[in-house]
């Protein structure tokens, strides 16, 4: 899975091995979040406000407050 935030500056993926990473508009990673899920991450979506909403077949969703190095919050 894969979205960017509305201004274009952060890429965020997740996918089978149930973390998220986030990258800049150049390509360079900004963080990684091992085990965000405790499945495969099968939706990401940025929310309005900049929160990250998450989605996986562990059958749960996440919102995610993004800081520098990752995310955080739940």
């Amino acid at each position: 899975a894969v979205a960017f935030s509305q201004d274009g500056k952060v890429c965020v993926t997740g996918g089978e091995d149930a973390s998220l990473c986030l990258y800049n508009s150049r390509g360079e990673k900004l963080g990684r979040v091992a085990s965000a899920h405790r499945a495969a991450v099968t939706s990401v979506a940025f929310l309005a406000d900049g929160r990250l909403l998450t989605a996986g077949r562990d059958k749960r969703m996440v919102v995610w407050k993004l800081v520098e190095g990752g995310a955080h919050g739940r």
